[in-house]
């Protein structure tokens, strides 16, 4: 009796182990393992492979990503990403591809730089970007303005606004 009992006890821990190397719950398969004893272990035998089912899952979806985040380097014909400037595979200089489907996202300061260029142009001021992003410079009555600090520029045009 004591013989059945350690067969019993192999079964179950070989048919966990099986178990938990195809991504199945080990604990589930230690039961059946020790219950149904050489029945367990044929079943966890043929059990699916759910980690190669998972990473081809996974590889697909990362695939499906990278290609529409990529395009082919001119030079070598490798996959590089839309925006990259230097492939990193021959070291070519590219043109960055930006398409209809990859708007460029503009910084807080250039959004605001943006919007104080167009209050410039509405109150008829001569106004260019200056870099920084967050600097402008002004051309009122003769006189340039530079500002570097967005903030002190808003307040420049209100006061011409208030005149």
């Amino acid at each position: 009796m004591m013989f059945l009992l350690i067969i019993w006890i192999i079964c179950g821990l070989i048919a966990s182990s099986v178990a938990s190397s195809k991504g199945h719950n080990p604990g589930v398969w230690f039961l059946i393992g020790a219950i149904f004893g050489i029945f367990g272990l044929v079943a966890v035998m043929l059990l699916d492979n759910r980690k190669d089912q998972q990473n081809v899952e996974a590889h697909d979806a990362n695939q499906q990503t990278d290609v529409n985040d990529t395009r082919e380097c001119p030079y070598c014909a490798e996959r590089i990403k839309k925006k990259a400037k230097i492939c990193r595979y021959c070291g070519s200089v590219v043109e960055p591809l930006v398409t209809d489907d990859t708007p460029q996202r503009l910084s807080p300061a250039e959004l605001t730089r943006e919007r104080i260029l167009r209050k410039a142009e509405q109150l008829g001021v001569a106004a260019e970007p200056l870099q920084p992003d967050d600097a402008v410079r002004f051309t009122h009555k003769g006189q340039t303005h530079d500002f570097f600090i967005l903030k002190r520029a808003n307040e420049f045009l209100d006061s011409l606004e208030d005149e």
